[in-house]
Order: structure tokens, then sequence, then C-alpha cells
């Protein structure tokens, strides 16, 4: 029975079990990677625009301080 057919099954986490990775797999996990990434970004970025609202609508001596803006808190978001 050595001319039958070979079946590879696949193994719980989504590899081969003979070791060869899916790449059409591979491509979409990178893609829903960068999904989330993006999705953590935008999230964190609406944050610290309600912050700066909250901060323009509340008095100096709530919240956060006025000697140090958002702005030198969360460099990076202002960045983007």
């Amino acid at each position: 029975m050595s001319g039958g057919p070979v079946t590879i099954m696949e193994e719980d986490d989504g590899h081969l079990e003979n070791g060869i990775h899916d790449a059409k797999d591979s491509d979409r996990q990178q893609r829903l990677r960068l999904c989330v990434l993006n999705e953590i970004v935008n999230t964190e970025r609406d944050y610290v625009r309600t912050l700066l609202f909250l901060q323009s609508v509340s008095s100096p001596l709530t919240v956060f301080s006025s000697s140090c803006p958002l702005t030198h808190v969360f460099p990076t978001i202002f960045a983007a």
C-alpha cells in the first residue's frame, strides 16, 4: 500500500503535522495581528483625545496639572 494517497493531519495550532507551515495561514495571522495592533493604537489615541478634552473643561487642580500637557506624557501618540 505504498502507492496510496498521503494525508496530512493538522494540529490544533494550525500548523501541519509534518512541519510544513501553511503560508496562507501565516499571512492571515499576520493580517490579524496588524488589525489588533491598529485597534490598540486607535484606542489609545481616542483615550488621549478624551483626556485632552477632559483636561480642557476641568479646572487645573483636577485630573492633571496644566504644567504637564498630555503631549509630553504621550509623545508617540501625537507623533502619528
